[in-house]
């Protein structure tokens, strides 16, 4: 197993030194996290290697504040983590991500990233009835922390959480906290990169926001049908832009996960709500055509097979057009879960009307 890692930290530092911009190689040390008490055997920690490459990115804005004055860092980060006990085996993993100054603390980013990894014994495969977490080799990864960047050297505490939405049982999910220490390599040679056109009309605004996010997903208990149901979210609300690049709103959230009917079912439970009402405070933040969304939900009205009275989304958008526009579409994908227990996968269409 050294010689495994040993390779695979030769391959991902040279696929970095391939790179015509800024890189990364980073060592993390991860904790496993379980959801609840009944799931401590699965505690333990792991280590491994990112291999990263980004550029620095201008904020396409006139606002003079810190926080835009300071260039975010957008790129590719690659990551192999050996769990030596873990329940569903090591880990291989492909994100997006980005590094955007926060607070007026130099050199403190926000590091956000987001796309897909490989688990080498899911469930399926080593058919050890304990892993109730990961049932799919393919699954998605999500990693949110704070990186501080002194020199060349970085410093990172982050949460990272890997899933496959219940498109594949048993999907209980996985999480971790990951302590990272790395070093950037030509910083300094490294041009920043101009944006594509993107003309806000001003520093402030508001804006409706409508949409509706379908979503397919498979029930959580196992008693119960094993196929996929019908699922989606009803937004409406209102958003602020405090400056061109940032903003913050609120929406009510209409909600319905089609496989909560077969739960209820099976328990005997005769009361049934027709959708689940909630009220989500978001914040969102945006490079150009793209946005990243984090919301915080608390239910109003909910059945009882929703077990948490709150709820958490992160979310990537596209919005079409630019910001002269009076309404603007935009696409994009978010995951709805409770206490990083995904409940489903949402695929967002949506409309913002620029009051």
């Amino acid at each position: 197993m050294l010689k495994k890692a040993i390779f695979i930290l030769s391959f991902l530092t040279v696929v970095a030194l391939q790179a015509q911009q800024n890189y990364s190689i980073t060592l993390l040390g991860s904790y496993t996290v379980p959801n609840s008490s009944e799931w401590d055997y699965i505690r333990g920690f792991g280590y491994g290697v990112d291999a990263s490459m980004w550029v620095p990115q201008r904020w396409f804005s006139s606002d003079s504040s810190y926080l835009i004055r300071i260039p975010y860092n957008a790129g590719v980060r690659i990551n192999y983590t050996r769990f030596p006990d873990g329940i569903a085996g090591d880990r291989f993993g492909i994100l997006g991500f980005i590094q955007e100054p926060i607070l007026s603390i130099p050199h403190l980013y926000l590091d956000m990233g987001v796309l897909a990894a490989i688990y080498t014994n899911p469930f399926r495969r080593s058919h050890d009835n304990r892993n109730v977490f990961i049932g799919s080799y393919l699954n998605c990864l999500i990693q949110v922390g704070l990186t501080y960047k002194i020199k060349a050297l970085t410093f990172s505490g982050k949460f990272a959480h890997s899933s496959n939405g219940y498109l594949y049982k048993p999907n209980k999910g996985l999480n971790y906290l990951q302590f990272e220490v790395g070093h950037d390599f030509r910083s300094n040679n490294a041009h920043t990169q101009n944006q594509l056109s993107f003309t806000p009309t001003s520093l402030k605004t508001s804006s409706l926001l409508i949409s509706i996010a379908p979503g397919i997903v498979r029930p959580r208990l196992t008693e119960v049908a094993d196929r996929y149901y019908y699922a989606y979210t009803i937004r409406l609300g209102w958003q602020y832009n405090f400056s061109q690049v940032r903003a913050a709103g609120i929406t009510l959230d209409v909600t319905n996960n089609g496989s909560h009917d077969s739960i209820r079912v099976a328990e005997h439970d005769p009361y049934k709500l027709p959708f689940n009402v909630a009220l989500c405070a978001n914040y969102e933040t945006w490079y150009n055509h793209i946005s990243l969304h984090i919301g915080i939900a608390y239910y109003l009205l909910r059945n009882a097979q929703v077990y948490s009275p709150y709820y958490e989304r992160i979310g990537a958008f596209y919005h079409f057009g630019d910001d002269k526009c009076k309404i603007r579409h935009f696409v994009g994908v978010s995951l709805k879960s409770h206490a990083a227990h995904i409940d489903f996968i949402e695929w967002h269409y949506g409309i913002r009307i620029r009051l």
